[in-house]
């Protein structure tokens, strides 16, 4: 019998194969590479473009932005959020940033960041509002799903507080957590490089982004945009298999 995951890693590459030969397809039929490169085009710029100048710091760069505002919005999120689950006065103090977050166009923030400031600290600001709102929100539930007759009980026989966050809190806020954690990087990847796209700050990816529009390399555009899917794909891995273990309350 083939397992369920072998079958699933089976049906994912399927798909992606198909989607490479779509890709292909359009390319060919078009037959205009500055309108569509074709995967092949891709590849073979792909095998130089990391000899360009600044290519590794720009990522470096872009990375370190992105990963400040991401986890500066995680550790904010989850203290906010574990007050507003107990306090509910001050959820409603929150509320009206948290609807400002989620309703306000990006591009506006962005606008309005750039006057507050730096073009280099703009992915941070940017990176950090779309983050928050999601992880607090989850925070919030995943706090509020413990079974009230638990803590009861855990309070009639005063279980430590370190307990009770290891053995009621944790286990319901895991799945919470990594369905947020889950969504909102990759937002940050996108809403941060978006960002840079606009600023235009030296030594990014969105700088490059811009960069291949300007100059019309459609396959460095490909390129770049390939790049910023894989690094959001291995940030989410490893965030999720990190927050995993911190859940399983094994260093609590």
């Amino acid at each position: 019998m083939i397992s369920t995951t072998v079958q699933n890693k089976t049906k994912n590459l399927i798909s992606f194969a198909a989607a490479v030969l779509v890709w292909q397809l359009a390319a060919s039929i078009l037959n205009e590479p500055l309108l569509l490169s074709s995967p092949i085009d891709v590849i073979k710029r792909m095998a130089t473009i990391w000899k360009e100048p600044y290519f590794f710091y720009s990522i470096y760069v872009s990375a370190k932005n992105i990963f400040i505002g991401f986890f500066t919005a995680l550790f904010l999120a989850v203290l906010l959020g574990a007050i507003s689950a107990r306090y509910r006065f001050f959820e409603t103090l929150l509320m009206p940033y948290l609807l400002s977050m989620k309703a306000v166009p990006v591009a506006s923030f962005v606008i309005l960041a750039l006057l507050w400031f730096k073009a280099e600290r703009l992915s941070i600001f940017i990176s950090f509002l779309i983050v928050f709102p999601v992880i607090y929100k989850n925070t919030v539930e995943g706090i509020r799903s413990v079974d009230i007759r638990l803590l009861q009980m855990a309070k009639l026989y005063n279980v430590p507080l370190k307990r009770k966050i290891k053995m009621l809190y944790l286990p319901k806020l895991r799945p919470y957590m990594v369905s947020a954690l889950s969504s909102s990087i990759g937002m940050s990847w996108k809403a941060g490089v978006a960002a840079e796209l606009i600023a235009r700050p030296d030594f990014t990816i969105g700088q490059r982004l811009y960069d291949s529009k300007v100059y019309l390399s459609t396959a460095d555009l490909f390129c770049y945009t390939l790049i910023i899917i894989l690094l959001g794909y291995l940030s989410e891995k490893i965030i999720l298999a990190i927050t995993q273990r911190l859940t399983e309350g094994k260093y609590i």
